[in-house]
């Protein structure tokens, strides 16, 4: 079993103790401190110790071997850095037995990475109600989300105080959290639990995060890939019609030169005079009709250069 604790700021990490409450007083489990090292309560040898004991690590997690009933209960991940402060971490850890859960979800919510997703939940056993709690169901473990107790006012884990939201009604019969800028970790069950003075109720809530969603930053970069892929087909496409229009040009010009030299030669005997025929009478110079053709060179391409 393994108790997740990340500190998520980023000041210098002075030292972790973690504690686990029994008869309402905490008892020492493990204490990491950057200079005297680690100690580990003598009741938890051998069967506890800190996943990660680096200094600059910010993962601060306890690893349980052989665990038994007796574990169950609530523990304190108390992160002491500076210049911030303490941060605290709480975690409640049941029976894996009695952590099936049986009933259905209230709903299911399909969410967007980044989105603000709400969860909302109604007591409808019409006592008077002394807390609501919501919590988010992991494997073998419970996190306190956030509560709001009759008595004592608000509450916030220590994994979202910096981004949940938590209204809680006047008689507290209703509840609404928003969690900010949800991500993939956010995705599973959630428990809306109120404790009543005659009962208790217990709402679940689904939620799943559509993975596939697209930064803004990438549709605009497919959407520009996209409009100079098109300029470039419309650059090859005008560059080949002014090819084909050139070569057919040139075809109808080398055409026109050949058909003016097969053209036969006119000589000084006139035409040839058969038995029989009369002889035509020659057309003055001066009145003759004659189309005048020139010898076309070839076209080249590239311009001659000029010495």
């Amino acid at each position: 079993m393994i108790l997740e604790c990340v500190y998520p700021g980023s000041a210098k990490v002075t030292q972790v103790s973690w504690f686990k409450e029994r008869a309402s007083q905490k008892i020492s489990v493990a204490v990491a401190n950057s200079i005297y090292g680690v100690y580990i309560d003598e009741r938890y040898k051998e069967r506890v110790e800190l996943a990660n004991v680096s200094s600059s690590s910010s993962d601060m997690s306890l690893r349980f071997h052989r665990t038994s009933v007796a574990d169950t209960g609530y523990y304190y991940c108390s992160v002491h850095t500076f210049p911030d402060g303490i941060w605290e971490k709480t975690i409640k850890v049941i029976n894996s037995e009695e952590f099936e859960v049986t009933m259905e979800p209230l709903y299911h919510i399909l969410a967007e990475l980044e989105q603000n997703v709400t969860f909302s939940c109604q007591y409808t056993l019409g006592d008077k109600v002394k807390q609501v709690t919501w919590e988010k169901i992991r494997e073998g473990q419970m996190d306190i989300m956030g509560l709001c107790n009759l008595s004592e006012g608000k509450y916030y884990g220590a994994n979202y105080k910096q981004r949940l939201t938590l209204h809680c009604s006047n008689p507290m019969n209703s509840s609404t959290v928003v969690i900010q800028e949800v991500s993939v970790a956010d995705e599973g069950l959630y428990r809306c639990y109120f404790d009543g003075i005659t009962g208790n109720q217990t709402f679940l809530i689904s939620l799943t995060i559509h993975k596939e969603t697209r930064h803004p930053l990438l549709i605009s970069l497919i959407a520009g890939g996209a409009g100079l892929l098109l300029i470039l087909i419309l650059i090859s496409v005008t560059v080949y019609l002014q090819k084909r229009k050139r070569k057919r040009k040139k075809e109808m010009l080398q055409s026109k030169c050949k058909f003016s030299t097969q053209r036969p030669p006119d000589n000084s005997y006139g035409r040839p005079v058969y038995p029989n025929t009369k002889r035509k009478t020659r057309v003055p110079a001066s009145t003759q009709k004659e189309d005048i053709y020139m010898n076309c060179p070839e076209f080249s391409r590239k311009p001659k250069t000029r010495t």
